[in-house]
């Protein structure tokens, strides 16, 4: 992050030069240079606000910062000292700017037509005002997508399907009625956040493969057939080394890692594409594969997991048991809740099956039957154990003690086949019954507190889910949980359990450059239409990331605060100029130049990050989330600022 972090400042430091070259080519004097230290005074303010956010968020972004800051403090001595000391000592001169007389003419005409568009501009204001709301708001707003006629019946039966289910009243008026389920696609800048990973680090190009087994089947069954993946793999050169975990039964991952020489070539995507082929042909077991690019392989038809849940802490494992079968109980109102269960916690912590026995005691009673005596008749018919090691010519071996009636003895039989206790024969049937059931939940325990989750399958779009899981949370913190016990909500991203924060960080940022921004024009109105910029900015942030797969991450969220920054710097260069012709086609004249210079210097300066492509983490999201949002600034340049800027409308240019 140091490293690139000195080749994106590059592109930005060189904006103070250009402005002071083109300043001391025309003026011999150093009078921009307050100008150009506001501009980099908003620019570092803006960088060195992530240093409020917590630890685990800002690591990756302080060495990128500090090294940016530093860098741009330095440019301010070297475009105050350096630069007209060099233009001095090599006797660099304004170019001749006068030009032919139809070179003129068509200067003139252009800016007559520019201030006949400024004047329009000021007395239709509203305009630009409506535009900007529409502009902003529609990354924000779902747009509908052409549908084949197959895909709309498809629709309209999940439409109605969806609009059969009983939802509670606080969610019916909040419906989201353009959803996945109904054909549509959501809003498009939040289509992106549902595809953020803010921890999202650089990694080595890999391939994961995961197997498991049913219920059931033991580790050492899993481990001959990931054996068998194993032998596969292994005859790949191109392979650098693949590390095989074995947790469970139901649980083993093999990171498969590539020489350098192959990493960049189709050889990973070859390599994926067989494996897939291989888990198809491997039987018994249920297979994942993922990595390399954005599709995955699964065969997976058992369901070991629950899109939604909800976390619950306390001090006491049974009466924490005890809230969570009421938070089961709660849920299992939204018919959107698809059977909620109480998991040991996480995704895949379903508790195992085992068979229960019911016994009616009534019935025994009458058949004289004790409870004990039939379990231990049972137990006995269904004994297996092992009993010691016997050495055998050096090596140990086991011996097992196992009922000569185990393997005729299946699930019928223990229901239907008479047991004979003392003088009666008796059922299972005619005494009580065996279900199948969740029960042998793992105990958690994490920081002087027990973990429970309640987890469900949930129907609908994610907004909806995310209402469920807060009202769940809200209700059960406020009027349920004592002292000691906690719910909380696991499954929000990142974006929208944090969005408060975040939100409220980039409006401090637009805080604090206004104040520095009303100290250098010794004014509360012109600062305005220079912060206007940066919200237009953002609508090229938020389509790029919209109209795309990109994935949101941090260097998503850095492009945010780099654009605070920056793009007010041409709208400082331009205002100063402003207040010191009090013409402001004659400073737009004067500074359009060196403006387009620094946009195109800043621009050029990221596009190197773009060779490496999505995949690349944090920069490739950074540079095009700054590049976009640079171009949308160029707009803002010429058509909105001087509409907002000047009060009344320009006198006519001849």
């Amino acid at each position: 992050y140091t490293l690139a972090g000195i080749t994106v400042s590059l592109g930005i430091i060189i904006d103070t030069s250009i402005v002071m070259i083109d300043h001391y080519s025309r003026y011999r004097d150093r009078k921009v240079f307050p100008a150009i230290l506001s501009a980099v005074a908003t620019t570092v303010g803006a960088l060195l606000m992530v240093l409020l956010l917590p630890e685990s968020e800002k690591a990756n972004l302080v060495d990128f910062i500090w090294v940016i800051v530093i860098n741009l403090c330095l440019s301010l001595l070297i475009s105050y000292l350096f630069i007209p000391s060099l233009m001095e000592y090599i006797h660099v001169k304004a170019g001749d700017r006068s030009g032919s007389v139809r070179r003129k003419r068509r200067t003139v005409r252009r800016n007559r037509m520019y201030s006949r568009y400024i004047g329009w501009g000021v007395r239709h204001r509203w305009v630009y005002i409506v535009l900007f709301i529409a502009a902003f708001g529609l990354p924000f707003c779902a747009l509908p997508k052409a549908l084949s006629e197959k895909e709309k019946a498809t629709a309209s039966r999940a439409r109605k399907a969806v609009d059969k289910l009983v939802t509670w009243k606080p969610y019916e008026s909040n419906r989201v009625k353009i959803d996945k389920y109904t054909g549509s696609s959501f809003a498009l800048f939040y289509g992106a956040l549902d595809r953020f990973n803010f921890y999202r680090q650089p990694q080595k190009k890999q391939l994961n493969i995961r197997a498991g087994m049913l219920e059931g089947c033991t580790v050492n069954q899993l481990n001959e057939v990931v054996k068998a993946m194993e032998n596969y793999l292994s005859k790949f050169d191109e392979i650098s080394v693949f590390t095989t975990r074995i947790s469970s039964y139901n649980n083993a991952n093999i990171t498969v890692e590539f020489k350098p020489e192959y990493e960049n070539t189709s050889f990973p995507a070859t390599l994926k594409s067989e494996v897939t082929r291989m888990a198809i042909n491997f039987g018994g077991a249920n297979w994942s594969v993922w990595g390399i690019d954005d599709n995955s392989f699964s065969n997976n038809i058992v369901s070991n997991y629950k899109s939604d849940g909800i976390i619950l802490r306390g001090y006491n494992y049974q009466r924490l048991h005890d809230y969570a079968t009421m938070m089961v109980e709660y849920i299992s109102g939204n018919r959107r809740a698809q059977e909620p269960e109480i998991w040991a916690g996480g995704r895949y912590g379903r508790p195992s099956s085992e068979f229960v026995l019911d016994y009616d005691f009534g019935r025994m009673t009458m058949a004289d039957v004790n409870p004990y005596s039939y379990y231990g008749t049972l137990s006995s018919l269904l004994y297996e154990e092992v009993i010691w090691k016997a050495d055998h010519d050096g090596e140990l071996s086991d011996v097992v003690l196992r009922s000569s009636d185990l393997d005729a003895y299946d699930l019928w039989h223990v229901v239907n086949s008479p047991v004979e206790i003392g003088e009666s024969k008796v059922t299972l049937s005619g005494l009580g019954s065996i279900d199948k059931r969740r029960t042998g939940l793992e105990i958690k325990k994490e920081n002087q507190s027990y973990t429970l989750e309640v987890r469900y399958d949930f129907i609908g779009s994610y907004e909806l889910s995310r209402r469920l899981r807060e009202q769940v949370v809200d209700h059960f913190n406020n009027e349920i949980l004592p002292v000691g016990f906690k719910a909380e909500d696991p499954s929000g991203g990142w974006f929208y359990n944090n969005k408060e924060r975040y939100a409220w960080l980039i409006f401090l940022i637009i805080a604090v450059i206004y104040v520095m921004l009303s100290m250098t024009f010794e004014s509360f109105r012109y600062p305005l239409p220079v912060i206007f910029m940066i919200p237009i900015s953002f609508i090229g942030l938020f389509l790029v990331f919209g109209l795309t797969d990109f994935a949101f991450d941090q260097g998503g969220f850095a492009a945010f605060v780099m654009l605070c920054g920056i793009v007010v710097n041409a709208g400082i260069y331009l205002v100063t100029t402003y207040h010191e012709t009090h013409d402001y086609i004659k400073a737009f004249s004067r500074k359009i130049t060196p403006i387009s210079l620094t946009i195109v210097s800043t621009i050029l300066g990221l596009l190197p990050f773009l060779s490496d492509g999505p995949e690349e983490v944090f920069w490739f999201d950074f540079a095009i989330g700054t590049i976009a949002g640079m171009a949308f600034s160029v707009i803002a340049i010429i058509f909105v600022l001087p509409v907002f800027c000047i009060r009344q409308e320009p006198r006519e240019v001849r």
